[in-house]
């Protein structure tokens, strides 16, 4: 009996404080993944063509900009959010962000930034909580709005999607692209 309490005052507890999840931010302040990578050997138009091909399959195909002659691919994507609230897996809504990558022969630099919450329609629960450059929620409903423990479990696991995405990006860059 001790142990079962000892154990549900521990989970209490851990709920009531929330710390802060830091994203890597700009100067500005703005949540920000950013790097220029070596690419020995390789053109700006192959590297293009690998920036290219990756952006089309990876940000939801939404392409805002392919400009060749300059080098740059722009799109916008978004990575699915979900939270555990005692023990229940919810839908947290959608974080939106954009991605960019310029590219010269031998590197490209990547950029994923403007990172905006929006909340799932079928969770009442939590609408959008606005952009992930802000330390708390904008969300509003409910009685207290957003919990803080919600919203950093929100940025976390956009963290984990972001990394995975450069991992993704990185080797795609590596791999020559046949253009038919």
């Amino acid at each position: 009996m001790k142990i079962l309490l000892s154990l549900l005052s521990i989970l209490i507890c851990s709920n009531l404080v929330a710390k802060d999840f830091v994203l890597p931010k700009d100067e500005a302040g703005k949540v920000v993944y950013t790097e220029v990578v070596q690419v020995d050997g390789v053109l700006k138009d192959e590297l293009f063509d690998r920036a290219y091909s990756w952006v089309l399959k990876n940000a939801n195909r939404e392409l805002q900009t392919q400009d060749k002659a300059n080098g740059i691919v722009i799109g916008s994507g978004h990575t699915p959010t979900l939270t555990v609230v005692q023990v229940v897996r919810h839908n947290a809504g959608i974080v939106k962000y954009s991605i960019s990558v310029a590219v010269k022969d031998g590197r490209y630099k990547y950029d994923f930034s403007h990172f905006e919450h929006e909340g799932a329609a079928e969770n009442s629960e939590w609408d959008s909580g606005g952009s992930l450059d802000n330390e708390k929620s904008a969300s509003r409903s409910g009685m207290r709005g957003m919990l803080q423990r919600v919203w950093n479990k929100i940025k976390e696991k956009t963290d984990e999607n972001i990394r995975t995405l450069i991992i993704s990006l990185k080797a795609a860059m590596l791999e020559k692209v046949e253009v038919w």
